[in-house]
C-alpha cells in the first residue's frame, strides 16, 4: 500500500520550504515571507504536546496561520502518545495541510526526555508516536468529535474562537522531522525504521553533518 501524501505529492522540484525554527517562524514571520516570496510549503514551530493537551491555552498561539502561508503544517513534539492523538486532532480542526512530527530538536531540554532527537534512541517508541498521530488524523476524518477524543473543554472553546467556521472533516498527511543520529550516525537504519510506518514525507536536518564533524552549534 502507497503511504498518503496529501499535498506533499503534488509539490513540484525543486522543494524550497519555511523550515520551522523556533522562536522564529511565528506567524507574522510567516506572514511576511510568504507576503514577499512563495515558499512550497511553510511550517510552523514546534509545539509541546503534553502542554496543550493538558490545557495550555496561550500554546495554541502557534497554531495561527494566514490562508496566504498554505500549504502550511503544524509541526509538533513531546513523548506522550495520548497528548499526540489529542494535539493531532487539533490540529487537524484548525484545517492544517499536515502535521508534521519533530523527532530532530537536539536541545538537551528537548531531546534528554525523548522527545525531539531523542526519538532516535527509541526506534519502537518513534514508531507508536507515527501511528498514534495517523490515527488522529484517520479519526477525524472519520468524524470524531474533540469532545469524545477527550479534549479539554477550555481547549476546544479557544479553538472554537480560532476556527470561526465549519471544520473541514479531511485526511491530513503526517510527515517527519529528523536528523541522521542523535550522538551517531544511523541514518539508513534509522531511516528505514520510520519509512516502515509509511509517513508522507521525511526531512533530514541539514546541518547535521556538519554539527556532528565539524562541531558547530546548532
Amino acid at each position: 500500500m502507497m503511504p498518503f501524501k496529501g499535498f506533499w505529492g503534488n509539490l513540484k522540484s525543486p522543494i524550497i520550504g519555511l523550515s520551522p525554527m523556533d522562536g522564529v517562524t511565528d506567524a507574522p514571520y510567516r506572514h511576511m515571507i510568504c507576503k514577499y516570496s512563495k515558499p512550497s510549503l511553510v511550517m510552523t514551530e514546534f509545539c509541546n504536546v503534553e502542554g496543550l493537551a493538558r490545557g495550555a491555552v496561550s500554546m495554541l498561539k502557534e497554531f495561527l496561520y494566514s490562508e496566504m502561508e498554505r500549504p502550511i503544517v503544524a509541526q509538533i513534539y513531546g513523548v506522550e502518545l495520548d497528548s499526540f492523538y489529542k494535539v493531532a486532532l487539533m490540529c487537524c480542526y484548525l484545517d492544517f495541510d499536515g502535521i508534521d512530527i519533530n523527532m530532530g530538536c537536539p536541545a538537551n531540554k528537548v531531546a534528554r526526555r525523548g522527545s525531539g532527537a531523542g526519538m532516535i534512541k527509541m526506534p519502537d517508541h518513534a514508531r507508536k508516536v507515527i501511528q498514534t498521530v495517523k490515527r488522529a488524523a484517520q479519526d477525524w476524518a472519520d468524524g470524531i468529535d474533540l469532545e469524545e477524543a477527550g479534549i479539554r473543554t477550555k481547549i476546544i472553546t479557544a479553538l472554537q474562537k480560532i476556527r470561526t467556521n465549519e471544520p473541514k472533516r479531511r485526511l491530513l498527511p503526517v510527515s517527519v522531522k529528523t536528523r541522521i543520529g542523535y550522538d551517531e550516525i544511523v541514518t539508513e537504519k534509522w531511516i528505514s525504521t520510520l519509512a516502515e510506518e509509511q509517513p508522507a514525507n521525511i526531512t533530514l536536518h541539514g546541518r547535521t553533518f556538519r554539527q556532528m564533524y565539524l562541531g558547530e552549534a546548532n
